[in-house]
């Protein structure tokens, strides 16, 4: 739910009483991580000038699902903060530089673990984004072959080049559905 008055989630600590200040495994700094709802959605309300994107990304040690700030640059960060890289993932996060002294005086900061929380039913975020890309896969495969569209066409080639790099990216591996054909 959206914050009243001039308060904002996902900004620099103390964190809104319906987040948790919190370090990711693997990087340096803190956020403040609001909780995802039962959809997997984030709150959509980031100080003013944030462009990046909230995302149900990340995981406490109790497997409860977190939100953070996605993002390519430190400019689509929240003023303070830096898009961290996190490598095991392979994206970027809104975190705030935290220095030796804040971090021995800090008490009240939670562990995190960047990592696709399960939906209903067991299946993870991941699962569903690669499922999807599987999918869109056999769609372009389908495609070349109702329209007789060759290897040369240059359109094609520009999608295949972003399906191939998404299933790359994925944290799941998924199979590519569909006849087996040079976009596979």
């Amino acid at each position: 739910a959206p914050l009243t008055g001039s308060a904002f989630h996902y900004q620099q600590p103390p964190c809104a009483p319906d987040e948790v200040q919190g370090e990711v495994q693997g990087s340096s700094g803190y956020l403040c991580a609001p909780s995802c709802d039962a959809s997997l959605g984030c709150p959509s309300d980031p100080p003013a000038g944030t462009t990046a994107q909230a995302q149900c990304m990340l995981q406490d040690v109790s497997q409860k699902a977190m939100c953070g700030l996605v993002c390519k640059a430190d400019a689509e960060c929240p003023s303070g903060a830096r898009c961290t890289q996190i490598k095991q993932m392979q994206v970027g996060l809104c975190m705030y530089p935290m220095s030796f002294a804040d971090w021995a005086r800090q008490g009240n900061s939670q562990k995190l673990a960047v990592g696709w929380p399960a939906r209903a039913g067991g299946q993870s975020a991941a699962s569903t984004f690669a499922a999807q890309l599987a999918k869109t896969s056999a769609a372009l495969q389908s495609l070349r072959t109702r329209y007789n569209i060759g290897d040369s066409d240059s359109d094609m080639a520009v999608l295949k080049a972003l399906v191939t790099s998404m299933q790359a990216a994925s944290p799941v591996a998924a199979p590519v559905a569909g006849p087996p054909g040079p976009l596979a």
